[in-house]
């Protein structure tokens, strides 16, 4: 049983995907019965995890081998195509590299009208590779400054747990956002994470760091988010310093009064007294920085 991604990598319109496999598989990856052959039909997927997966349009391919091949035909998007890879990996379907470069070149009849297309498959190589997902931005820093405040106010909605309390976020918590770059929005992922130093005591506070550590290696941009009523400390100074790639750097709780001289350059501002103004000045410096507007443009290169 196999499968190919038809459609360019990254956002679009459309994701088109040719599987094989036995009938009683691509009926359970389905939800229905097969189509008969060009004679395309709409079919609602199940997903691997429960629920609807999308509204498909189904091609029964004519096909001169064992097994039937059908194109499922999605709405484009991240999300979509990463359920469905997740639902034919469920059913046992196995990735198909096409060593041509070219992911189909099909003949027939849909609906009234005829069709004949020739896609690029681009396969995922290391240029390609920091685009197959949306840019990962992390907000990181000391504990109690204020970092799940400032996503709960980002996303907007109560996703984390706001605690005067230090070292509430224990996990690393994620959600999609969207950014106006130009003329479209650019979709990111906002994680917040445990605050930093958490890991020098209980066990539990040092997985939670180590959490933390990773998504901030993978990061594509970092926030570090500072607390204006207490000094960072000269660990995290050096960590901040030391991390390669963009990077911003927040004083938040500006509200309480500054307590000690930042000797770098810093956005400043309060959640509490500010609202989402803050999140604004944060997603203008994040839509001027170059990488990321490479990113936006890259969506329709591949």
């Amino acid at each position: 049983m196999r499968f190919r991604l038809l459609s360019a990598v990254g956002e679009s319109a459309l994701s088109l995907w040719s599987v094989a496999g036995p009938e009683r598989s691509l009926v359970a990856l389905l939800g229905a019965s097969l189509p008969p052959q060009d004679c395309p039909r709409l079919r609602v997927l199940p997903c691997a995890q429960g629920g609807v997966l999308d509204q498909a349009l189904v091609w029964r391919r004519p096909s001169t081998q064992a097994d039937p091949c059908v194109e499922v035909h999605l709405h484009g998007g991240f999300g979509v195509a990463q359920l469905f890879r997740q639902s034919l990996h469920a059913l046992g379907f196995l990735l198909e590299e096409d060593p041509s470069g070219w992911g189909a070149k099909g003949s027939g009849v849909l609906g009234e009208g005829s069709l004949q297309a020739r896609w690029r498959w681009d396969r995922a190589g290391p240029e390609v590779a920091p685009f197959l997902q949306p840019p990962l931005v992390v907000l990181a820093g000391p504990a109690n400054a204020g970092k799940s405040t400032l996503f709960n106010a980002w996303v907007g909605s109560e996703r984390v747990t706001v605690s005067p309390h230090p070292g509430t976020t224990r996990d690393a918590v994620e959600a999609s956002v969207l950014l106006p770059v130009g003329e479209e929005d650019l979709e990111i992922r906002l994680v917040d994470t445990a605050g930093f130093g958490a890991g020098t005591g209980q066990e539990l506070d040092r997985q939670s760091w180590e959490i933390a550590t990773a998504r901030i290696e993978e990061a594509w941009c970092v926030i570090w988010v500072l607390d204006a009523a207490k000094a960072p400390s000269e660990d995290l100074l050096r960590t901040m310093d030391a991390r390669q790639g963009p990077a911003l750097r927040l004083i938040q709780r500006m509200d309480l009064g500054l307590s000690w001289e930042a000797c770098f350059p810093a956005l400043r501002g309060s959640v509490h007294e500010e609202g989402t103004a803050v999140v604004q000045r944060l997603e203008n410096a994040l839509t001027q920085t170059k990488k990321l507007a490479s990113f936006a443009g890259s969506r329709g290169s591949h």
